[in-house]
């Protein structure tokens, strides 16, 4: 399924994480994560709720 979602970054100081990423979409609320270490590798994960 695609649903439109606003994008929200936010630097960490977390050692080794540069980075984390949240999905939201106006009706599902939080619907994706990422984790994006300094090294560049990501970590991500989609979050499905009950609704769709």
């Amino acid at each position: 399924m695609e649903i439109k979602v606003i994008k929200v970054e936010q630097e960490t100081s977390f050692p080794g994480i540069q980075k984390y990423v949240m999905y939201f979409n106006h009706k599902f609320g939080i619907v994706g994560f990422e984790l994006v270490a300094e090294d560049g590798t990501t970590l991500n994960t989609r979050i499905a709720a009950d609704q769709y």
